[in-house]
């Protein structure tokens, strides 16, 4: 039964802290519990593993989100809140398990993403072709897939990217990310809209923008700063509005959840979903490119966006997502002939993962003319450039 009292028994309790303390508890605890939503963790029957699944999800969502809370203060918030305010659903967090999870040093790989595999990756393509896929299965799918083919691009990176600012025309997507982890002056990129399986202009790229089109054309406006809007998961997939950027931990959510493949009748894929983290799509190409030969170092190292040697000769090339695309297209055709990367499952002499055996398929089917309601794009893909970046299968 309420109290009458209820502001009076309340402040007796908070009066006993320093309001910094109460306002990085709350934080703290708030950000779990939206974490935990996120992950579509039950709280009414939280365990002590999913509470450590949490903390993990935090600390991997820490440079995207701009949370910077250790999982040490976030789980004596959450003991806090059972002490002092009858959050009974954290009771488990005194269990031991936590309280080693926090101070043991454990041998483990912390430096390197699993790269993805490339069975999920044709997939993903594959499902964004069928006509019958959701548009916003395809935001989704087609979310991993940029990340995956723009090149060295974090989540928060790629979430700081102006839509109306992109350049496509139907062969290629150019564009800035305003601000990312390592630079406040802008990122540019270039990937291929084909994928590993279209060979003409009607691509999952093509079907991932017009999806998104549709978004922003009746929810959105001009000054919209990020490409991925956040979408639940309750029952159905349902957009966020008013719109908001899509978290990290929605976005590990939805990559452990459609890593399997869910939709196929031959059962469940052989990957450990845990294994896989969102920066792994980051590490993909630059994993597999250093198994290519043909692919040189100076393009990897664009692809990547790390530090040329002669930078000077990068800032006056003008065009250096050149490279980028050269190094996608030598993908797509050390695919097309065979190619298989390699993926150990950590760093070091283990095993590679052995993915299953994969057909490609590839499709010809031309794009038709679109009205584009948001983007500023070419209505027709007549207009595209018939320059090659390489080789063609």
């Amino acid at each position: 039964m309420a109290s009458a009292h209820k502001d009076h028994h309340v402040a007796h309790i908070l009066d006993n802290f320093a309001a910094t303390t109460l306002a990085k508890y709350f934080q703290s605890t708030v950000s779990f519990v939206q974490a935990c939503h996120s992950l579509h963790i039950d709280l009414d029957h939280l365990t002590p593993v999913q509470l450590a699944d949490g903390l993990l999800a935090m600390r991997l969502a820490r440079s995207s989100d701009g949370i910077y809370l250790h999982g040490s203060t976030i789980l004596k918030a959450i003991r806090w809140s059972v002490r002092h305010l009858g959050a009974d659903c954290f009771q488990c967090s005194f269990d031991g398990l936590l309280s080693k999870f926090l101070t043991d040093k454990k041998v483990m790989d912390t430096k390197e993403s699993l790269p993805l595999p490339l069975y999920s990756i044709l997939h993903w393509e594959k499902k964004i072709l069928t006509s019958s896929t959701s548009p916003l299965l395809t935001i989704i799918l087609g979310a991993f897939l940029f990340q995956i083919w723009t090149p060295g691009l974090r989540w928060s990176d790629m979430q700081r990217i102006t839509p109306s600012q992109l350049v496509f025309d139907y062969k290629d997507i150019r564009g800035i990310a305003w601000r990312t982890k390592t630079t406040t002056k802008g990122q540019a990129f270039g990937c291929l809209a084909s994928g590993f399986m279209s060979l003409s202009s009607h691509t999952w790229m093509l079907i991932f923008f017009r999806a998104l089109d549709d978004v922003f054309a009746t929810h959105g406006n001009s000054q919209l700063d990020f490409i991925i809007p956040r979408i639940t998961m309750k029952g159905s997939l349902e957009l966020v509005l008013p719109l908001e950027p899509m978290r990290y931990t929605d976005a590990l959510y939805y990559l452990r959840t459609f890593i399997h493949i869910p939709w196929r009748a031959a059962g469940s894929s052989p990957f450990n979903p845990s294994n896989y983290t969102i920066h792994g799509l980051k590490a993909t190409f630059l994993s597999w490119s250093a198994q290519i030969p043909a692919i040189f170092e100076e393009q990897r190292r664009q692809q990547g966006h790390h530090r040329s040697i002669n930078q000077s000769v990068r800032l006056y090339s003008r065009d250096d997502v050149y490279p980028q695309l050269q190094l996608q297209q030598t993908l797509i055709d050390s695919i097309v002939t065979d190619f298989r990367p390699k993926t150990p499952v950590h760093r070091g002499g283990q095993t590679p993962a052995i993915e299953p055996a994969i057909r490609l398929e590839r499709y010809r089917k031309d794009a038709t003319d679109f009205n584009w309601k948001f983007f500023f794009f070419p209505r027709s893909p007549e207009g595209k450039r018939s320059s090659s970046y390489g080789s063609s299968s």
